[in-house]
């Protein structure tokens, strides 16, 4: 987080540690993921950092855990109709990969990097969402530049 701050300026980060998912399938296997998610405003978009702690074996390579390193994982976008954004991604060769639900969020991922070199997710827009990133955003436009990370959930 702290190259991401000197890079861009961007700050303070919302941190989710230990995301908790009711249902999680990837390649409609059930599968675990276990990983902390800290997030902040960049303009009018947001950055997701990811750390995985945990990830079912068999989810790994699916998911993009298996990547070395620092990559782009994904983009996202919530939309109204999640299941026709998706329907229209496999459509065009972006494969579903995961789909999770669970403490508001509702959200299926697809394999886009033939495309774009990284993944798609695409989010219910809920009052959730709206609400959570509504808070990241606040975070930025309030911060007073002191404190990097802001844990919520714990």
């Amino acid at each position: 987080m702290a190259h991401w701050h000197q890079v861009t300026g961007i700050g303070p980060f919302i941190v989710v540690p230990h995301v908790q998912f009711d249902s999680l399938a990837v390649c409609g296997t059930p599968s675990t993921l276990d990983h902390t998610a800290a997030f902040a405003a960049l303009s009018e978009q947001f950055i997701e950092l990811q750390v995985i702690h945990e990830i079912s074996p068999q989810a790994r390579a699916a998911y993009g855990a298996d990547a070395a390193g620092t990559t782009l994982h994904h983009i996202a976008f919530a939309v109204d109709d999640p299941d026709g954004a998706s329907a229209q991604l496999t459509a065009a060769g972006a494969p579903r990969t995961v789909t999770a639900s669970g403490g508001g969020l509702s959200v299926i991922q697809h394999d886009a990097r033939q495309f774009n070199g990284a993944r798609i997710e695409v989010h219910q827009n809920t009052d959730f969402f709206r609400a959570f990133f509504g808070q990241v955003r606040s975070a930025a436009t309030h911060w007073d530049g002191q404190r990097l990370m802001e844990p919520i959930g714990t």
